[in-house]
């Protein structure tokens, strides 16, 4: 059985896309793709990565449509709700939200193994944040504002096949 609210295509060139971890890797490929069709493109970057000047200048040679891009640690709460302010006062007509932010630990779960490394708690919470939580609430925080409008709106949350076969090597990563 299909659900009736996927049944109609979302009208791509009329859409404004807000891009969480657009950066660089899968994120970057799916703004490239939405730019290239006419979208306008908001994408979401962490301060540390160093790619993100090279990434807009390429997506703006590819459209006609000016890209954004904010710098924004979605592992912080406060600031997923400065995000999602932002974008409801500054870009209230996005109407598509990807859910790409992502990092990798490398790190047993059980402290002591052989080929482990010992890490805090800390950097563990940090990666279920932005792997997880930051996915989670800024779907809640946007899925109000999809439903007060009028054209399609989509929320994609892009994962890993890691979440499907899970290795023992990233437990906090293959759970997302």
């Amino acid at each position: 059985m299909t659900d009736e609210s996927y049944s109609e295509s979302l009208d791509i060139p009329s859409s404004t896309v807000l891009i969480i971890g657009g950066s660089s890797g899968i994120g970057f490929g799916l703004a490239k793709c939405f730019v290239q069709e006419g979208a306008s493109v908001i994408i979401i970057g962490r301060p540390q990565v160093k790619q993100s000047d090279k990434a807009v200048e390429e997506l703006n040679r590819l459209g006609s449509k000016k890209v954004v891009y904010r710098i924004n640690d979605v592992e912080n709460i406060n600031e997923r709700l400065a995000l999602h302010d932002w974008i409801t006062c500054e870009y209230p007509q996005t109407n598509i939200l990807i859910n790409n932010a992502g990092i990798q630990q490398r790190h047993r779960f059980i402290p002591n193994e052989v080929f482990s490394k010992n890490i805090s708690w800390e950097e563990r919470e940090k990666e279920i944040q932005i792997n997880i939580c930051a996915a989670m609430h800024l779907s809640h925080l946007f899925i109000t504002h999809f439903c007060q409008m009028k054209t399609k709106t989509a929320i994609i949350n892009v994962s890993s096949d890691l979440a499907f076969a899970s290795f023992a090597l990233i437990p906090i990563y293959s759970s997302g």
